[in-house]
């Protein structure tokens, strides 16, 4: 049998080089809503080691994007390269922009070492309905939904709304 080290990950790039800016920021907002569950579906160990560090615990991140974010008035304005940004994103976070500027990828590292092919199908599936939602969502509603997800019952509501048929993968 195939025996995967505790180093040995899949990592999933996406390309989001057509991408607007404003669908490119949802992306990122739905991924940051998501992310537990998506370590949840992967390995949740995964989030225990430094080569896939939690975009919500890379706080050098989450400071310059929101601080980006509350600067910009309007969406425009953003430019995929994000200057400042990507030097702070982290090169080991679980969602790593590292391949941005060169292929115009993001790059999902959270999936272990598998030969579990079902498993790996359904992680790109729910990777591709993330891209897919980052296009279908209206900004302004996003933004209400998040501001107005209060209980649980709206959390899955917007996680059903965002993973379709495919929200049966998560626990």
């Amino acid at each position: 049998p195939l025996d995967f080290s505790w180093r040995t990950s899949i990592h999933i790039h996406q390309n989001v080089r057509n991408l607007t800016e404003s669908e490119f920021m949802k992306f990122v907002l739905l991924y940051l809503l998501f992310e537990k569950d998506l370590f949840i579906y992967c390995d949740v160990k995964r989030r225990e080691g430094v080569f896939c560090v939690p975009l919500m615990e890379c706080d050098t991140f989450l400071e310059a994007f929101f601080l980006e974010f509350k600067r910009t008035s309007r969406l425009k304005e953003w430019n995929l390269d994000f200057g400042p940004l990507l030097k702070k994103w982290d090169k080991y976070a679980a969602l790593g922009a590292f391949r941005l500027k060169d292929l115009g990828t993001l790059e999902f590292r959270h999936m272990p070492g598998t030969n579990d092919l079902k498993k790996v199908i359904g992680w790109i599936c729910l990777i591709d309905r993330l891209f897919q939602a980052s296009k279908e969502y209206k900004f302004a509603n996003l933004i209400k939904d998040i501001v107005n997800m209060n209980t649980l019952s709206n959390y899955a509501g917007i996680r059903e709304k965002v993973f379709q048929e495919y929200c049966c993968l998560f626990p």
